[in-house]
């Protein structure tokens, strides 16, 4: 019951969270230049 409780909770939030995360997003991608994600390629990582 208590992971149920979890999965549905959890779901909840993010459904409620995704809206703001998205227009934060564009504010950001908006102010700046850049990619919103950026990789790094990095050589001899080993």
């Amino acid at each position: 019951m208590k992971r149920l409780f979890d999965i549905i909770f959890s779901l909840f939030g993010l459904i409620v969270l995704f809206p703001f995360l998205l227009i934060v997003t564009f504010l950001i991608k908006k102010d700046d230049r850049g990619p919103i994600f950026y990789w790094e390629v990095i050589d001899n990582l080993i």
